[in-house]
């Protein structure tokens, strides 16, 4: 069977350019989880591989780093028949609850991102909103060796593989 990471660059993940990320550094290559098709098998299988790795940790819901990851996140708390609390960005960098739900604290929360570069969307969401969830998972972490994660929980990622910024 071939490699997840080979299945999501040969999927054209990888995309080379002038980019600012998140935490403000610039990139001359980044990964964009948008470019995937979510009727694709490479999709599907991200979201079965996200469900298994999850299961030990029996969440109660799931919440999404938006915009990439809210469908991967959505498709993950169905699989696992749980509730998906959907997210929204009201600037580049403050993020907001949609819908009625309005305190998320007391239940056991898995938080979802497409890809981890430094955690600053995920540490920026988590303090928006007032979230402490049990643990992270992302399709990718990129962050470089020795980097400190911006985050206070485990972080689970299906291929982790440094991507350096300059390429």
């Amino acid at each position: 069977m071939i490699s997840l990471e080979h299945e999501l660059l040969n999927s054209g993940i990888l995309v080379r350019g002038n980019f600012v990320l998140a935490s403000g550094r610039p990139a001359s290559q980044k990964l964009d989880w948008d470019l995937i098709n979510p009727a694709s098998q490479v999709f599907n299988r991200v979201v079965k591989e996200m469900a298994e790795r999850v299961k030990q940790y029996a969440p109660d819901a799931i919440i999404a780093v938006p915009n990439g990851a809210n469908l991967l996140a959505k498709r993950v708390a169905d699989l696992l028949e749980i509730s998906f609390i959907e997210t929204k960005k009201t600037t580049s960098s403050r993020f907001a609850l949609v819908g009625a739900k309005t305190d998320v604290s007391p239940i056991r929360l898995l938080l979802v991102d497409d890809i981890f570069t430094t955690g600053t969307n995920m540490s920026n969401l988590c303090s928006d909103l007032g979230l402490i969830p049990m643990a992270g998972i992302v399709v990718w972490d990129r962050s470089a060796p020795g980097d400190r994660p911006k985050i206070d929980f485990p972080l689970i990622s299906l291929v982790k593989r440094y991507i350096p910024l300059e390429g």
